[in-house]
């Protein structure tokens, strides 16, 4: 069962990630254009962590969401095992670097690479 709290820390997520999203692709509407890799060269870095880290944490959120229904999680991060927040921009870059065709997509799938990079660093074993 979901309880307040930890409802409210789920909405308190999705916020933020809407906001930085938003404040990107609306406060600077070419920038919503943008493929990932131009992103990466052109944000600052205050910007990509930014984004990075809000992306992260709403894929936590939906995979946090998964568990509590007993569902099979989006990717499977070991319990004792946090990452930073330059760890997950490490991560993130990284997974781009090696998946060049990711870096091609626009900003607006962000999230979706995010997610494609938390399973390859934290695949689930079925």
């Amino acid at each position: 069962m979901i309880t307040m709290g930890k409802f409210m820390r789920v909405a308190v997520i999705a916020l933020a990630l809407s906001l930085v999203v938003g404040g990107v692709a609306n406060g600077k509407a070419e920038r919503s254009q943008l493929s990932i890799d131009a992103m990466i060269e052109q944000l600052d870095e205050d910007e990509i962590h930014a984004l990075v880290i809000g992306a992260a944490k709403g894929v936590e959120a939906a995979n946090f969401a998964l568990e509590e229904r007993h569902t099979a999680p989006l990717y499977c991060e070991p319990a004792l095992s946090k990452m930073s927040g330059a760890e997950y921009t490490d991560m993130f870059v990284t997974f781009v670097r090696k998946h060049p065709e990711h870096g091609k997509a626009k900003i607006s799938v962000f999230a979706w690479v995010m997610l494609l990079a938390l399973q390859d660093t934290y695949p689930c074993r079925r």
